[in-house]
């Protein structure tokens, strides 16, 4: 539970900025507004329920960088205004940076295998979102050229966990059925934004 709550932070983050790119692009009507509302209320209710829990000082220090770093955040996206895509763009990077590393910091604490998956899982989750804020953010801010690169990296940090998956799921017919699902809505998103190379994770999952 705990690494989902932080790994929630590094999926928020990305969420919100896909929303204030897909708005200002006018690729989504006024109603991205009220998302977009929703999404900024769910960040806050997370950090809060972690800031309450009061753990080790290492994970509060990581959370306070968090804490410092969403005030600026927020400021910077109510411009609702494609001049502000530069610095929008370096700020979600930023946070995500953070979120990252207190939801990797949770999963060791927990103590347990199976917080690693919950990780791995929440990091696919996160990246399907990261792909297209980066995909978007190629007409707003002046970094076409580093978006691209990144959208390849993280496409394959997304097959490399789908892969790791799979291997978990044993022949367990529920969470191999789940997989399959991901990886057929994967393979639909990234022919959407390349269709020329589809991406391996497309292809049905086999039970082991």
């Amino acid at each position: 539970a705990l690494v989902n709550l932080c790994g929630r932070l590094r999926l928020l983050s990305q969420r919100m900025a896909l929303t204030w790119a897909a708005l200002a692009s006018g690729v989504v009507t006024s109603q991205a507004r009220i998302r977009f509302r929703q999404l900024e209320k769910d960040f806050v209710r997370n950090l809060e329920r972690l800031d309450g829990l009061d753990l080790t000082p290492d994970f509060n220090a990581r959370l306070a960088v968090i804490k410092d770093l969403w005030p600026r955040y927020l400021e910077a996206m109510s411009l609702e205004a494609a001049e502000g895509g530069d610095r929008i763009f370096a700020l979600s990077e930023q946070m995500l940076e953070v979120a990252d590393s207190l939801t990797l910091f949770a999963t060791r604490l927990s103590g347990i295998p199976e917080a690693h998956y919950v990780n791995v899982a929440g990091r696919n989750r996160m990246l399907s979102q990261r792909i297209v804020k980066l995909f978007l953010f190629q007409d707003l801010a002046d970094c076409a050229e580093a978006a691209q690169a990144q959208i390849d990296a993280s496409a394959a940090a997304f097959d490399g966990n789908l892969d790791e998956l799979r291997r978990s799921a044993g022949s367990l017919p529920q969470l191999v059925a789940q997989l399959d699902e991901v990886a057929q809505q994967w393979g639909r998103l990234m022919t959407a934004m390349a269709p020329s190379a589809p991406p391996k994770a497309s292809e049905p999952v086999s039970p082991m």
